[in-house]
């Protein structure tokens, strides 16, 4: 039975642990990669569900991947969901993976550590200046599925000690990024030229 994606409290409800992606599909987000490190996890440890958010060129390959790989009880890619649904998913997940090759400034990773989610990203572009590694989430390298699986296992293994630490950490980060506070930083930045 595929995983159920259409009912968040259901999502929400499961016994396994849950990942959540959020992006447009293009091969430079890495969502090939990531569900190639879930299903790998999958195999060596245990049970894990991976929530996709996004659509794009990719979507039917992704499709396509899931099913060959016999994992759409584990896997579900939503498509488009609105704004609330997400911030609904990131709730419930155990963590948020972004496996991006290019990245500006996330706007999804601040959106996942202001809802308490724990982030695994890759050190690309902004997601470095938001991101110290093991400090308020974690770093990996681009497609590095080895290091994917890991910090995956790392994050689901962590004491709620640490986890609360971690949190707490990329709570006081997202806070530093609010519109308020960007744009009174902008106003102060034109206001001195």
């Amino acid at each position: 039975e595929p995983l159920s994606i259409s009912h968040i409290p259901v999502a929400c409800n499961t016994k396994k642990p849950m990942i959540v992606s959020a992006g447009r599909l293009v091969p430079w987000k890495g969502f090939e990669a990531l569900i190639d490190a879930v299903a790998q996890y999958m195999k060596d440890h245990r049970e894990l569900s991976l929530v996709v958010i996004g659509s794009g060129p990719l979507e039917q390959i992704l499709r396509e991947k899931v099913k060959t790989l016999g994992i759409e009880s584990q896997i579900g890619l939503a498509g488009n969901v609105r704004h609330e649904e997400l911030m609904a998913y990131l709730v419930c997940a155990d963590a948020f993976v972004l496996n991006t090759g290019y990245e500006g400034f996330s706007h999804a990773i601040l959106e996942a550590m202001a809802m308490g989610t724990v982030v695994i990203t890759t050190s690309v572009g902004g997601n470095s200046e938001l991101i110290v590694d093991g400090e308020n989430g974690f770093l990996v390298e681009f497609n590095n599925q080895a290091q994917i699986i890991e910090r995956i296992d790392y994050v689901l293994r962590m004491s709620d000690e640490e986890r609360e630490q971690i949190i707490i950490r990329a709570k006081e980060t997202a806070r530093q990024f609010t519109k308020d506070r960007m744009l009174k930083r902008t106003v102060e930045l034109v206001t001195s030229l």
